[in-house]
């Protein structure tokens, strides 16, 4: 069964729906946003692509004859490869999300060349250039588990393993 706005209170305990008779509509889960995940996975605007979400996925850039293939098992592994397909060279600027949430400046490289990029967590490294068939980039991410105090109470925390939310059975 469903339960309807979980407690943010460590331990506190959770009220569920019934099978008849308490259904809360969607009961506070947001549980259609997940289908709607993939809509933001890619925006392309004129000669820029940007890289939002770390979803397996493939784009079709039909306006720029690229293909884009991005490969990852994020969060379980903290490295994601794009591949460019283009029967032309094709020049784009492709710009990928580095979270707010990094433990370490992301390595990022282009057909195995460590490009030197420091990018700042919260926004989103540049590659300029004209792509070619075959064409590959990896950034990794590196993650490490984090503190998060709540906003407006500081004594309660949260513990995150780079963007994953930390859970205990507590009894």
């Amino acid at each position: 069964m469903m339960t309807y706005f979980v407690p943010m209170n460590s331990g506190h305990f959770k009220t569920y729906c019934l099978r008849e008779g308490s259904c809360w509509c969607c009961t506070g889960t947001g549980i259609e946003n997940t289908s709607r995940y993939n809509e933001a996975i890619y925006f392309h605007k004129a000669n820029a692509l940007w890289v939002n979400l770390f979803i397996p996925s493939t784009l079709d850039w039909r306006e720029r004859g690229l293909t884009v293939r991005l490969d990852t098992g994020f969060p379980t592994t903290n490295s994601v490869k794009l591949t460019f397909q283009c029967p032309q060279p094709t020049n784009a600027a492709v710009r990928i999300r580095i979270p707010y949430w990094i433990a370490a400046t992301p390595t990022v490289t282009l057909n195995g060349t460590p490009q030197g990029l420091s990018p700042t967590p919260g926004s989103y490294v540049e590659l300029n250039r004209t792509w070619s068939n075959g064409d590959v980039v990896e950034v990794t991410l590196p993650m490490n588990v984090r503190v998060d105090h709540s906003t407006d109470d500081s004594t309660q925390v949260s513990l995150f393993y780079g963007p994953i939310l930390l859970a205990a059975d507590l009894g």
